[in-house]
């Protein structure tokens, strides 16, 4: 009888910085597998303690060497590396960071799109976050703080030895993504002439308050949002769900995409002052850690 197996890595961040991307290039190497989606094992409200069954259920009847896992969540969830360490101490970890002022507009935008927020402006939310006002439910929460990655990242390394963890930059992914995947391959002790080719960036956000909330109507039939824990589940998809949503959809692709746009916000600069104070100490640190300048992360 085979021993059940877990993975040798895991994919955990940041949120909205390209994760996806490594992931769906190490799912076309011959010699790796990941399930699609996210796995969230490791943290609350999911976790169990001596539950490593349920984590090694994933890959039942796998053959391939390396295994692995992602879930952007995890880089900025406190009780995550301890875990890790604890079930799999050889485990490679794999980080992509960007700019915590650019993943921030993102993954706001992209919460407003999953009801996590209200559609509302950036420029008029972000300030009275940082002054320490609740918006939206405990998800929201998430917001700001998964940008501190200094803090982090000594998380993981207070957990785990250097060796054990690849930290990549989403703008050097932008300029050359086939070569940061076979820096990632390297470290993976994966064969690069096994790789195949490189997935296109993952599609673009929606940044239009006018179809975000025409959007947010799909959100009844897709997910249910428990309010106390913050957890986002997808729903059972049946035909009278899906035809609802799939109208929403296509309305949107097809006329209000065409008709109204989809222009990136333009953060004021109050605003940019105010976050770049906030994340100010944050990428200070993370320039030690990486030992390499991220003077550009300021504007």
């Amino acid at each position: 009888m085979n021993e059940p197996r877990l993975p040798n890595f895991a994919i955990v961040g940041a949120q909205k910085s390209a994760s996806t991307f490594i992931q769906d290039a190490l799912r076309a190497h011959r010699d790796v597998y990941m399930p699609s989606g996210e796995t969230r094992f490791f943290e609350d409200p999911e976790y169990g303690e001596g539950n490593i069954n349920e984590l090694s259920s994933l890959f039942s009847g796998r053959q391939e060497p390396l295994l692995g896992i992602k879930r952007p969540d995890y880089l900025g969830r406190e009780e995550v590396p301890a875990r890790m360490r604890r079930a799999i101490p050889a485990i490679k970890i794999i980080v992509v960071l960007r700019n915590p002022i650019d993943r921030l507009v993102s993954a706001y935008y992209y919460y407003i799109k999953l009801g996590i927020l209200p559609v509302l402006d950036i420029n008029e939310v972000i300030p009275r976050m940082l002054r320490g006002e609740t918006i939206g439910g405990p998800k929201a929460r998430d917001l700001l703080g998964y940008g501190n990655y200094a803090t982090h990242l000594r998380r993981y390394f207070s957990c785990f030895p250097r060796e054990q963890i690849l930290i990549l930059l989403q703008e050097d992914i932008a300029a050359g993504p086939r070569q940061v995947v076979l820096n990632t391959c390297k470290f993976l002790g994966a064969d690069a002439d096994a790789l195949g080719v490189c997935p296109a960036a993952a599609n673009e956000g929606v940044y239009s308050l006018t179809r975000l909330r025409f959007l947010t109507k799909r959100n009844r039939y897709l997910y249910d949002y428990d309010e106390v824990s913050g957890k986002l589940s997808k729903q059972k998809m049946t035909v009278g769900k899906l035809l609802p949503a799939a109208t929403i959809t296509v309305i949107d692709r097809y006329l209000l995409a065409r008709t109204v746009g989809n222009r990136k916000p333009i953060l004021r600069d109050p605003v940019k002052t105010m976050l770049a104070d906030f994340y100010r100490d944050e990428i200070k640190g993370a320039q030690q850690i990486l030992g390499r300048s991220l003077q550009g992360w300021s504007a």
